[in-house]
């Protein structure tokens, strides 16, 4: 598990409130003991083992059971439903939401190697990416049929070494803001603009695919998941609070008495 900021990423209360401005992000790491991985794929439903089956390597099916099975467990503690009972639809471009009636929590989710990161909010479009900061021999052919102009002429002025992680950076904000909108790669990511501020802020300048989708509704924000990872959230409001919950191992014992009698998880 990478180095993290513990003053970034507190331990979660029993009870972590969902407030009407929040947004919630998890973190948490994939690598877990074989006994664990055998309890999370108990909770999956018979669609999600159907799913970690196809994948080749064993390595890549643990993490996608760890990850689903996480999502589940932290669900449980918004939701006052075990974490097996929960059910998931999918989007036209494959985006998941909560199947259940009038419930107005929205999530999502990314991992990569051994992080997963998930996010959380109230009835507003949210969507996480995180990626691992790595050598990729395919980086500026990448960059130059996925990037807009405007993001190419801010990753050319760059020193090389600079360039690889603003890479990441630009990547990860791109994928948080189009999983945000649930339109997958049906939205070019050509077609729209992100800027990187030097402190790290992140602002949407232009749709030019969606111009009804007007920038000043989206918020975008840099994480920092932990060295030699990066991350963004992207959330369909300019006006929200942030808090980052780190998973600890006992939370495995939450999920009996786990809920959230405060948290308006559904109208009415």
């Amino acid at each position: 598990m990478p180095d993290y900021d513990r003053s970034l990423w507190r331990p979660a209360p029993r009870q972590p409130g969902l407030g009407a401005d929040d947004v919630h992000v998890w973190r948490a790491c994939l690598m877990q003991p074989d006994a664990r991985v055998m309890e999370l794929v108990e909770t999956l439903s018979a669609d999600e083992r159907h799913r970690a089956e196809r994948y080749r390597f064993v390595g890549d099916k643990r993490r996608f059971i760890v990850a689903r099975g996480l999502l589940r467990r932290i669900l449980r503690c918004y939701l006052d439903i075990p974490a097996a009972q929960i059910c998931f639809s999918y989007g036209i471009k494959g985006k998941p939401a909560l199947a259940l009636p009038g419930c107005t929590l929205q999530f999502n989710l990314s991992h990569s190697r051994e992080v997963v990161l998930i996010a959380l909010t109230l009835r507003r479009d949210i969507g996480i990416d995180l990626e691992l900061v790595r050598s990729l021999a395919a980086m500026e052919q990448m960059a130059e049929r996925f990037f807009s102009a405007h993001e190419k002429q801010m990753l050319g002025v760059l020193a090389p070494l600079e360039r690889q992680e603003a890479f990441f950076r630009f990547w990860a904000c791109k994928e948080a803001y189009i999983k945000a909108c649930g339109k997958g790669l049906a939205l070019a990511l050509d077609q729209f603009d992100v800027a990187i501020e030097p402190g790290g802020g992140v602002s949407l300048l232009a749709n030019r695919q969606e111009q009804d989708d007007h920038p000043g509704h989206w918020a975008i924000r840099q994480i920092e998941p932990g060295k030699n990872y990066v991350a963004a959230v992207a959330v369909g409001d300019d006006a929200w609070n942030l808090h980052c919950w780190q998973w600890q191992d006992d939370y495995f014992g939450w999920e009996e008495d786990c809920h959230q009698d405060s948290c308006q998880t559904y109208d009415g």
